[in-house]
């Protein structure tokens, strides 16, 4: 009988040839010139089995996956190995154009663009020293668990043992392997790593528990927006290599993450007769595999010629129902919803928000002077525009907002989930920049405008129809104004929302015109050392308004996000106004800047202020930060990092206006802060009010038990001065001494202080 080998034989021989067969990661630098197209300069950390690199070069599953989308593009590799904190770093600073391998989170999603098909998910695995019993979470009480510094899974095992109030000593350490390591020589009682990581680095003493944690997804990100058709096409190789079977994903997915556990056992040693035996029972169950496999494939072919038949004539009828479908609540010109799936999406969207508290916004949009495109260009030109417009306004819509078109030149936008009436604004003025540029019409370039009306649900009102009749008034009234502009249906949201319109872009104007300044409050010590530092306040001076106060527009700057560009121009104001008073023998004073919460929750904020305090040559030290009580009752561990690596750089800390927020002392523990500045409501009342004077002086002892200083604000009288220095205050500042100056009065000043002092 001649034997034939079956198709599962060959396949599994393949797999294994495969799996065995060396592979060389291909480094490509930006001058190889070995493949054509565009270099990608691709950020890669050490990971295994996902990223290793060796004197080969980095090998891997993710290195094994992007050599094959760029074989298949064209692309060139130059990869850039470093931590995984340096390439994020790089990544903002546009030093790298992909990070490989990095776990998706929503914070990390606010920065950085992330391809949509993930290479594969993990997840944490709690791993127990065989001589320690773990069977849940609890039995963590108390123990040794060694983590990978800045990890994922290290930092969800910590809200995990808070969530089930477990204390735990967290042993952080520079790798993976390292992390093994520790619990193989008994020197922890647990660690926490990945489960890849679990099999590629298993040891003997190491036990995996039925504790699992915090899945995530692995992802390639971006911080560049230009790299989105690259992130795309990864996302098409992928899709493609996941649905092959036997395909390069599925063969790298064996060869990597195959279980790496175990040297086989050798067969045992068979009396010739048995294994004789068992050789013929093998031919025979072959040969009656084989005559078994021919009538399967005889009736498995009479059964797919059934099922195509069927699925054609199923398909057939889908393709019909929607054609219907697309004449029923489609636009035949533009392919938008029509006026009837417009008024079903806008009761969904308004029953959704009458079950969540949310607030819905309906636009209506009419093109301005367009019947001027048909009488002089046609009807086909103008249905041509029609379809353009759609394009271009669909572009900056999100997936759940709904655009329509009600017919002849008037659309409609459904705006879901927002959250205040700017929001709106911010959208509308993204469909109005759209239509700037020109639309070519054959060879007539024309450029149009619209008008837009704004209602808002339920604030204007509450019935489907009485909606789209405000939205149809307020565009009307745009169009009154002008055209090209935007209103509201309701007059005083109208003027509010203008007004602070107006703020923003003066704010802007003030930015580009230097109408921002900073005035300088002296800080005094209570033990007679005098000035020791001063704390820097914003002022805008308005060209028609004289000096606007910060409370007026901070809120704005913060609404729009100019708070970031204001604030980098308040450090850089203030570190260079220090290298000025050092030329001019201050060189002993600090200053103290206040930093808005919104600036510690976008990245960057710590290498702008090095790059600052370098760029003028001030030491770290002398520059003081002051932060509200409610940033750190944000629980942000982006926030907390910041914190610390701003101190450890020697930057001092201190929480402005104590007593007035939140107050939840824990976090004085575990905050570097360096001083507490007590309210001036407090120092203005202490006079007369026996309880807030024992506040304050509780305020104090507190401080000095937690080795803090106290700076005491709006002194204003000698004997809030004498009460706070017999309190043991340890820093004044207030009218009393010295209202805030403009930066040339400073020296002066602080001269006639002096001499007051020695006198």
């Amino acid at each position: 009988m001649r034997l034939h080998p079956t198709p599962a034989a060959v396949t599994w021989l393949l797999l294994l040839c495969l799996a065995w067969a060396p592979a060389q990661a291909q480094f490509q630098t930006l001058n190889s010139g070995q493949a054509s197209g565009e270099t990608l300069r691709v950020g890669i950390y050490v990971n295994p089995p996902l990223i290793g690199i060796d004197a080969e070069g980095p090998r891997g599953l993710v290195i094994d996956l992007l050599e094959e989308a760029a074989r298949r593009e064209g692309w060139k590799i130059h990869y850039v190995a470093a931590s995984f904190a340096e390439l994020l770093e790089m990544g903002q600073n546009r030093q790298i154009d992909l990070i490989a391998a990095i776990a998706y989170t929503p914070e990390r999603a606010q920065v950085l663009q992330f391809n949509r098909e993930a290479m594969l998910t993990n997840w944490g695995v709690i791993y127990r020293h065989r001589d320690v019993v773990v069977d849940s979470v609890l039995d963590l009480a108390g123990a040794r668990i060694a983590v990978k510094a800045g990890d994922t899974h290290a930092q969800a095992l910590e809200s995990l043992l808070r969530e089930f109030n477990v204390q735990a000593e967290l042993r952080p350490v520079a790798d993976y392997r390292e992390v093994m390591q520790l619990l193989a020589h008994g020197e922890v009682d647990a660690a926490a790593v990945n489960r890849l990581v679990g099999r590629q680095f298993r040891v003997p003493e190491a036990i995996p528990t039925h504790i699992i944690f915090n899945p995530v997804e692995l992802h390639f990100a971006s911080a560049r927006p230009e790299m989105a058709p690259v992130l795309q096409a990864i996302d098409r190789h992928l899709r493609e290599l996941k649905t092959q079977p036997g395909s390069l994903y599925h063969l790298s997915m064996n060869r990597w993450l195959g279980d790496t556990g175990g040297t086989p056992r050798p067969l045992p040693g068979w009396h010739p007769v048995i294994l004789a035996g068992i050789v013929l029972l093998t031919l025979l169950v072959i040969g009656l595999a084989l005559f078994l496999r021919q009538q399967i494939r005889h009736h498995t072919r009479a059964l797919r010629a059934q099922s195509e038949a069927l699925a054609q004539e199923v398909r057939e009828r889908e393709q019909a129902q929607e054609r219907l479908n697309e004449l029923a609540y489609s636009d035949s010109l533009t392919q938008l919803p029509n006026r009837t799936l417009f008024q079903d999406r806008l009761h969904q969207a308004m029953e959704y928000a009458k079950r969540h508290e949310r607030l819905i916004a309906l636009l209506f949009i009419d093109l301005d002077d367009f019947k001027r495109v048909n009488d002089s260009l046609g009807h086909a030109a103008g249905d041509r525009l029609l379809q353009e417009i759609a394009r271009r306004f669909g572009r900056v819509l999100r997936e759940t907002d709904t655009l329509a078109r009600l017919g002849g030149d008037e659309f409609t936008v459904i705006l879901t989930d927002i959250q205040r009436p700017e929001d709106a604004v911010t959208f509308v003025r993204k469909l109005l920049d759209t239509l700037r540029a020109p639309f070519m019409l054959g060879e007539q370039s024309i450029t149009m405008s619209a008008s837009i009306g704004i209602t808002l649900y339920p604030s204007d009102d509450t019935a489907e129809a009485d909606l789209l009749k405000d939205a149809d008034t307020a565009m009307y009234q745009a169009k009154s104004r002008g055209k090209n502009t935007f209103d509201f249906y309701s007059p005083e949201l109208t003027r509010s929302v203008r007004a602070r319109l107006t703020m923003e872009g003066e704010l802007r104007t003030a930015l580009d015109t230097n109408q921002f300044l900073l005035h300088y409050q002296p800080i005094v010590s209570l033990s007679g050392a005098g000035v020791r530092g001063l704390e820097a306040l914003m002022r805008w001076q308005h060209p028609v308004r004289g000096l606007v106060p910060p409370d007026e527009f901070i809120p704005v700057a913060e609404d729009s996000g100019l708070i970031h560009e204001i604030g980098d121009w308040v450090i850089d104001a203030a570190c260079a106004q220090l290298a000025q008073w050092d030329a001019r023998g201050l060189s002993h004073l600090t200053l103290a800047i206040n930093l808005s919460p919104v600036q510690f929750r976008r990245d960057g904020l710590v290498s702008r202020i090095a790059r600052r305090l370098r760029q003028h040559r001030i030491a770290s030290e002398r520059l003081h930060l002051e932060i509200t009580e409610s940033l750190l009752m944000e629980q942000n561990r982006h926030v907390a990092e910041t914190l610390q690596t701003l101190d450890a750089m020697g930057i001092g800390l201190c929480i402005d206006d104590f007593g007035t927020g939140y107050s939840a002392l824990n976090y004085l523990r575990h905050f570097p802060i360096r001083q507490l500045k007590v309210d001036r409501s407090f120092v203005e009342d202490m006079l007369h009010a026996e309880d807030t004077r024992a506040l304050v002086r509780a305020i104090v002892l507190m401080a000095h038990a937690l080795r803090l200083e106290v700076v005491a604000e709006g002194v204003e009288e000698k004997s809030q001065l004498d009460l706070l220095r017999e309190m043991g205050c340890d820093q004044v500042q207030g009218y009393l001494l010295s209202r805030p100056l403009p930066a040339a009065e400073i020296p002066g000043w602080i001269e006639t202080q002096r001499l007051r002092i020695v006198s």
